[in-house]
């Protein structure tokens, strides 16, 4: 079986312990490292990092909403760091964005298991980032989607969104859905045509960020200022 479709059926499943998460499938992991998947991630493959970044959460029947665990487990790129079903982005996109380079990655190892539990991770990588204000709209079958988009200088950042910005067709996907936010100040990392990482800066640490959720169905026509820039993701 595909990895990305066994991480797909597996995180559906609720475990009893949050932490037991990346060690109940270590045991797997060593199978599919011993068949040539080289260096292992909290989850996902360095081989195919491009493609094992694109996922996204979504609410399960025996996890109805999405949450990251109270304790630590994975850094915020990898899908174990949230509770919740997980789907990736069609594998058959064999197009990366422009410019787009994995630098480094690297998890820290919580105990004697390589393949378990980890404290830490990093992932260095060069993209076009671009900085957007969305605002939240809700649709007529009452659902909450991110219908616009603002592009923004790096370096400037209105607190309002003009009434003529223009509709972008693409969907923001948080990993932990805040429907009381009327605007969102993000990042946009674009990994595929159609899949881009949402980024937000951590406080005082110089270019570094956490994600929080993934673009879908981008159209660059509307992402306005992109800068060709080398970030760190914890």
């Amino acid at each position: 079986m595909p990895w990305r479709k066994l991480v797909e059926d597996y995180s559906k499943r609720k475990l009893t312990i949050e932490t037991d998460k990346l060690p109940a499938f270590s045991g797997l992991a060593q199978k599919y490292q011993q068949n040539g998947y080289g260096t292992y991630l909290a989850g996902l493959w360095y081989s195919s990092l491009k493609d094992d970044l694109c996922w996204w959460g979504s609410a399960s029947k025996l996890i109805p909403s999405l949450h990251r665990p109270k304790q630590y487990r994975a850094p915020s790129w990898s899908w174990a760091s949230l509770d919740g079903g997980i789907f990736f982005y069609s594998v058959a996109d064999k197009t990366t964005s422009p410019h787009l380079e994995i630098i480094d990655a690297s998890t820290q190892v919580a105990g004697r298991n390589p393949l378990g539990q980890v404290s830490s991770g990093s992932l260095r990588i060069r993209g076009e980032l671009s900085h957007q204000l969305w605002k939240h709209e809700k649709t007529p079958n009452g659902t909450w989607y991110w219908s616009f988009a603002h592009p923004l200088d790096k370096h400037v950042l209105s607190d309002t969104l003009s009434a003529n910005v223009p509709r972008w067709n693409a969907k923001l996907i948080l990993d932990i859905p805040e429907v009381s936010v009327a605007s969102l100040e993000i990042w946009s990392l674009p990994i595929k045509n159609n899949f881009a990482l949402v980024l937000q800066e951590v406080p005082d640490i110089k270019d570094t960020f956490t994600r929080i959720g993934c673009i879908l169905s981008r159209n660059r026509r509307y992402e306005g200022y992109m800068k060709v820039d080398t970030v760190t993701i914890v």
